[in-house]
């Protein structure tokens, strides 16, 4: 994994860590925020892995609309890490 993926990858997972704990302490709203963060830095990890240039964004589906043929990808790749 490229070193760049791998710490957005890191990142997602502190924000995931970070819903749970909120979750278990039935603060909702800022559970859900971390969760939302968790998934785009996640996803932005997938377009670093498969060289896709990310622009300053918040709008990360939008970089997957542009490149159509990557989701194939990013599927094959899901199923090899399961």
């Amino acid at each position: 994994m490229k070193d760049e993926a791998k710490i957005w990858l890191d990142y997602s997972k502190e924000n995931l860590e970070s819903a749970k704990v909120l979750l278990s302490s039935d603060l909702f709203n800022p559970c859900l925020q971390n969760a939302q963060q968790s998934v785009e830095k996640a996803l932005k990890a997938v377009l670093i892995q498969i060289s896709v240039p990310l622009k300053k964004t918040h709008d990360i589906l939008v970089r997957f609309k542009n490149h159509p043929g990557e989701l194939q990808r990013i599927h094959r790749f899901n199923r090899r890490r399961m």
